[in-house]
């Protein structure tokens, strides 16, 4: 949530911005705006923590005397609750019950594969904070036919003004893992009631459980952070991100500490390529991947970890090619920034080398990705480059030693 003053100055500097016409790279004045409001609302809450600790230190002083030979109650402990569909409901529209009513009939009537068969409870309401597009957000909880715990995503279309509570479609949905402490979508495709998005980026929006402050989305597919890299006080996620960025090849992030950090899975879009969790296993021949009950796994899919691509579903049994030179007839081959197309060619003692095919300068550490022919939006990191007397060596950038996976359909 922020501020009526808040939206008054991002409004004011988006106006500036828009009139300056300055060269940036697609989603950054999000990126610039995002980290203002954030640091806006730290500076009203540590205000707030002053004023707070001088009324205590005035407190303890008057009445030392009083609690002198009392016993000291620990505070108490913020408790999460194990299920995501138990979370209270929350957000500036959770009032608005027949936003909340209409959100359950779109969620109903879409008769996709995670649509809810029994009850349904809200978990969210709110309108966007001012990005460069806004949309608002209801998050539903419900079972699906096979007894799964599902998530719908129900929102506006994506308009440049104020969002239309009364016009709702299915944004995205997925199921969910007990205990889950984030949830959360990136839609890299629009629906075709959207408005046009600046530089065609993703949609994206992700909620921590309550009273776990710290969430943030965090993708490979670009070589920023889209925060200041602080600790966020706030309990939502919300960005417009450069194009490209997918479920696939980010995760979100909740908890301060390093050692405390839990990763969890985004949804994708409806629009988007189909996708779904996998757990992986080695076996003599290499490495398979099982998909999650309910869910289906193709050959030709694609094996992706939110840092790369670890392989492609080569049988109908989850056998995965992890072949890093296979993976060019399986999609257009290129550098990451520069769009410089290559081929992969394996070499001496294991290496996997980049041949480019077109001009461009190449520099050590630049990423390979890989773009689906079929599905543009699909791109997922292969590997860095380092310079060897060789060549141009590729260094896988996925977790070979993950145990869970995305498998996405290519096609």
């Amino acid at each position: 949530m922020i501020s009526p003053e808040q939206d008054d100055m991002v409004l004011r500097l988006r106006r500036e911005a828009d009139g300056l016409d300055p060269v940036v790279r697609p989603g950054q004045i999000d990126e610039v705006l995002g980290w203002c409001q954030t640091r806006r609302g730290e500076q009203r809450r540590q205000q707030a923590r002053l004023w707070a600790a001088a009324v205590i230190v005035v407190v303890a002083m008057i009445g030392v005397a009083v609690i002198v030979g009392r016993a000291s109650t620990p505070p108490e402990r913020i408790t999460v609750a194990a299920e995501v569909d138990q979370w209270p409901l929350r957000g500036d529209l959770a009032g608005d019950t027949a936003l909340l009513d209409r959100a359950e009939e779109v969620w109903r009537a879409s008769g996709d594969r995670y649509a809810p068969v029994g009850p349904v409870r809200a978990l969210f309401a709110q309108r966007s904070p001012a990005l460069s597009v806004n949309f608002l957000v209801v998050v539903l909880a419900g079972q699906d036919a096979n007894g799964r715990t599902v998530l719908g995503y129900v929102t506006s279309p994506v308009t440049r003004g104020e969002p239309d509570s009364r016009r709702l479609l299915v944004r995205a949905e997925a199921a969910v893992e007990p205990g889950q402490m984030a949830v959360g979508f990136i839609a890299a495709r629009p629906d075709p009631q959207d408005a046009s998005i600046p530089d065609g980026g993703s949609v994206a929006f992700a909620l921590a459980a309550p009273g776990v402050p710290g969430i943030r989305v965090t993708t490979s597919l670009v070589d920023h952070s889209f925060t200041d890299d602080r600790a966020s006080t706030e309990e939502t996620y919300w960005r417009i991100l450069p194009a490209g960025v997918g479920a696939w090849n980010s995760t979100i992030i909740v908890g301060h500490a390093d050692d405390q950090q839990l990763p969890t899975w985004l949804a994708a879009g409806v629009h988007d390529p189909a996708s779904s969790p996998v757990s992986l296993h080695t076996a003599d021949v290499g490495l398979y991947a099982q998909p999650a009950p309910s869910s289906a796994l193709g050959v030709g899919d694609l094996v992706v970890t939110p840092d790369g691509v670890l392989g492609v579903v080569a049988t109908a049994d989850g056998h995965v090619d992890t072949a890093l030179a296979s993976l060019a007839s399986h999609g257009r081959v290129t550098t990451a920034i520069s769009a410089i197309p290559g081929t992969l060619t394996s070499a001496s003692g294991g290496a996997v080398l980049f041949i480019p095919a077109g001009p461009g300068e190449i520099a050590e550490g630049n990423r390979i990705v890989l773009t689906s022919t079929s599905n543009s939006e699909l791109i997922v990191n292969i590997g860095r480059l380092t310079r060897t007397d060789a060549g141009w060596r590729v260094e896988r950038m996925a977790n070979t030693d993950a145990t869970t996976a995305i498998a996405v359909d290519r096609d």
